[in-house]
């Protein structure tokens, strides 16, 4: 082997080690969150919550009401696109829709593809506490608000259609020294 066979060599295990150790912390993340939820009825705070509430004086508690309420103003606004980029290649088209932001988006499918794009995706985004949900739509214009179907059925077509032709292009033959 040469040198330079072994340096690249190195990088593709490099590369491998960092996707694998990405990949480990995405399922402890999903494991994380998961075991968040559990036990955690909607609309209700914890035990724990109510417990360190109950435990605070007058003063405590308009600072802590200070904070929900700017949380509360938050949840009530559609995620920026910026939070709502994990595997996102390239967004096509964005919108928000009151607490809703919703997308028609190129993804990667978080395997080794070397990045090739996977799509064209509708997705919806809100929040969850502190973690933006994405949630596919599964190219059912009828769960997109009214207002957004006609825009992002065309231009979900558009790009579905570039994608097929883009994947059924022949390569043109190169004349060889004639």
């Amino acid at each position: 082997m040469e040198i330079d066979e072994v340096k690249l060599d190195e990088m593709d295990v490099r590369r491998r080690g960092f996707e694998a150790r990405e990949k480990a912390q995405q399922l402890l993340q999903a494991k994380e969150d998961q075991e968040r939820q559990q036990g955690r009825e909607v609309g209700r705070p914890c035990k724990s919550l109510l417990n360190a509430l109950d435990n605070c004086n007058v003063l405590q508690l308009r600072a802590v009401k200070k904070v929900c309420d700017v949380m509360i103003a938050k949840h009530r606004k559609a995620p920026d696109r910026l939070e709502c980029q994990q595997h996102v290649l390239k967004i096509l088209c964005s919108a928000a829709v009151r607490n809703h932001r919703y997308q028609v988006e190129f993804r990667s499918c978080g395997k080794t593809c070397n990045h090739v794009p996977h799509g064209p995706y509708i997705y919806e985004y809100h929040y969850d506490g502190s973690i933006v949900r994405p949630r596919s739509l599964k190219g059912h214009f009828q769960w997109l608000p009214q207002k957004l179907r006609s825009q992002f059925r065309q231009v979900y077509t558009e790009a579905q259609t570039a994608r097929k032709l883009a994947m059924t292009a022949t390569p043109v033959p190169v004349k060889g020294g004639e």
